[in-house]
């Protein structure tokens, strides 16, 4: 059985939900539901995937719901990356 990371997050820092700003490379920046703009390097190993199937930062949309959640000891570094384009809910891994 394959687990996918978002499932197995121990040692994972907190979880971010909002909409896809702005974007480079290696950086997400995102508008939190409280209307804030936050901005988080993403991990060189960083899991991401759109919809559900796994994809790289560069296949991310702008203006997607995005759940980014960090590293535990490094809030400012994303190391899961999920973005909804297609589909409308989160699936829960809380």
């Amino acid at each position: 059985m394959t687990i996918n990371p978002a499932e197995e997050a121990e040692g994972a820092g907190h979880t971010y939900d909002g909409t896809l700003v702005g974007m480079s490379s290696d950086a997400l920046v995102i508008r939190t539901k409280e209307n804030k703009t936050e901005s988080f390097r993403v991990a060189s190993d960083a899991y991401v995937c759109c919809d559900g199937v796994t994809c790289a930062v560069g296949d991310l949309k702008f203006g997607s719901k995005v759940r980014l959640t960090s590293q535990a000891d490094d809030s400012d570094v994303a190391t899961i990356v999920e973005s909804l384009v297609d589909q409308t809910d989160f699936a829960d891994h809380r």
